[in-house]
Formats: structure tokens, C-alpha cells, sequence
């Protein structure tokens, strides 16, 4: 009892001094909204690490003297945008639980159980589920093959762009190395001064592909450890 007396005593005296301290009640502190991550209202150590309120219903967290989390009614946040953060309501195929500070509609969510939606801007781009031991991938929306090489004259085509484009300049050699199992290639020409053969390292169904036309095409899969080709205008040999 006397210990208690005492903690009463210590609490009033902080309050009386200015220290923000309000006893309200039994068993209750209510410490005072305070917008500072520089020195926080519950710190710790130094002072510039700890807990406070700066702004109602939230609680921040305030490392060295920065805004690193904030817990809101609905979110755990990264103190700055683009940061991570966790939605606490529930998600759906258009709403991501996991998504990223300052941008709500984007990040991931679920359509149901043992399903990923990868969502921008409220719209599910891809998903992902489970259904008997067998995954599952479906792409809503248009798929877009965004690297490109330009090769121009003889060369080899890279592995790396999923498009190459062919500048011919002459009759010109292109050579195409092992891929990496299940990888895809598009090639087109896109001007034709002369004719332009492919031979790659390791052919599977032929043996060489001429582009000799602007817009020749070739789509082509490695696997097995020999490129194929799937479908195109260019010609096989």
C-alpha cells in the first residue's frame, strides 16, 4: 500500500510539473497527444526512441528520432509512402491485405481460400491458386512483353529482351545460345536489306530460320535443351 501511495505521489508530481501525466480514473494513465517523433511521449533510452499519438486513434513508433510505424484503425503502416504495410479488414480479389503506404488499392489479396491476387489499382492482374496439389496462374487484362533488343547487321540475339527486333544490313548471320529451360523468344524483322539467318547453338525441330521479309516472324521455346519453334512466318530449314 505504501508503494502505491508513493507511485500516486510521483504521478501527481510529474503532472503538476508539466510532464503531460494525467491520472484518470483506476489503473489508467492517459498521456497526452503529442506530434513529435523526436522526442516521443513514451521513450525510451535517449529520448528519441519510443511510442506517441500524432494525430487521434493512432499510435506511431518513432525509432532515432524518425517515424518508422504507425497503427491505425485500419492499417499497420511504414511511416513513409511506398513503405509496406498490412490492411486489418478483410481481403478480396479487387482489396489487398498486404499492399504499400500511400497507394491502398494496390498489393496483393486473396479471391478466396488458397488464392493470390496481385492487384493495381483495385484490379486483380494475376492469380494464383491452388486446387490438388497443382498450381494454377491466370493474367487478367493485356500481357505485355516489355524488353526489346534491336539487333542490327550479323550478331547473336540476346537471351535477355523477350522481343528482338532484326535491322538487317546485308546478308547477315545471327546465332541464339542455350536458353534457360521453358524460356520464350519472339523475333521479327523489322527492315530487311538482306537476308537474315539464325542458327542456334542447339536447333530442336530445324535447322536454321531465314527472315527474309519485313515482319518475319519466329516464336520459339527452349526446352529439353533445344530451342523449338513454335509458330511464325519466317522460313525453316
Amino acid at each position: 500500500m505504501k508503494k502505491i501511495f508513493i507511485a500516486l505521489i510521483l504521478l501527481i508530481t510529474f503532472s503538476t510539473a508539466g510532464y503531460g501525466f494525467n491520472l484518470e480514473g483506476i489503473g489508467r494513465l492517459n498521456l497526452p497527444q503529442v506530434n513529435e517523433p523526436a522526442t516521443p511521449t513514451l521513450s525510451f533510452g535517449d529520448g528519441d526512441t519510443g511510442l506517441y499519438e500524432n494525430a487521434d486513434d493512432s499510435i506511431s513508433v518513432a525509432i532515432a528520432g524518425v517515424l518508422k510505424f504507425q497503427f491505425l484503425p485500419d492499417f499497420i503502416s511504414s511511416g513513409v509512402t511506398g513503405g509496406g504495410a498490412l490492411k486489418a479488414s478483410a481481403a478480396s480479389a479487387t482489396v489487398p491485405a498486404i499492399l504499400f503506404a500511400g497507394d491502398a488499392d494496390t498489393g496483393i489479396g486473396s479471391a478466396g481460400a488458397d488464392i493470390l491476387s496481385l492487384i493495381a489499382g483495385g484490379v486483380e492482374g494475376i492469380r494464383i491458386e491452388e486446387s490438388g496439389g497443382v498450381i494454377g496462374n491466370s493474367i487478367g487484362g493485356k500481357v505485355k512483353f516489355s524488353s526489346l533488343q534491336t539487333l542490327t547487321g550479323a550478331g547473336a540475339v540476346d537471351l535477355t529482351s523477350s522481343t528482338t527486333h532484326i535491322v538487317s544490313t546485308g546478308v547477315n548471320a545471327l546465332t541464339l545460345a542455350d536458353g534457360d529451360n521453358g524460356q520464350i523468344k519472339f523475333i521479327i524483322m523489322k527492315t530487311d536489306a538482306g537476308d537474315a539467318t539464325l542458327t542456334p547453338t542447339n536447333p530442336g525441330n530445324f535447322a536454321t530460320i531465314v527472315f527474309d521479309a519485313v515482319g518475319d516472324s519466329a516464336y520459339l521455346l527452349f526446352t529439353n535443351g533445344k530451342w523449338y519453334f513454335m509458330g511464325g512466318t519466317a522460313t525453316l530449314t
